[in-house]
């Protein structure tokens, strides 16, 4: 993705191939579907506005994606999980005892 490329994806569905059909990266092809490659290879191949277009996504979605945002978006869930395990504490101290 972050070389700009439009993408062939073969794998079995899941987290890859979310992302892949959610930014309109590439074409994802199930995996044990040798049939379905030959098909999204053809079409790239025969199809220049596609493959550009697939390649201006894929290079865009890379910066949704890269080590740095994943790093930020784990930082973030850890915060928040601090923050309320804090409110939580808080919550207790207050309360008394019947």
């Amino acid at each position: 993705m972050g070389m700009g490329l439009p993408i062939i994806l073969v794998a079995p569905e899941g987290e890859a191939s979310r992302i892949i059909l959610e930014e309109n990266a590439g074409i994802w092809v199930p995996a044990g579907d040798p049939g379905a490659l030959a098909e999204a290879v053809q079409l790239l191949a025969s199809d220049p506005a596609l493959r550009s277009s697939l390649a201006e996504l894929s290079r865009a979605a890379a910066l949704h994606h890269s080590r740095e945002q994943q790093a930020e978006d784990m930082m973030g869930c850890f915060t928040r999980a601090i923050t309320l395990c804090k409110q939580v504490r808080s919550i207790s101290a207050d309360r008394q005892p019947f």
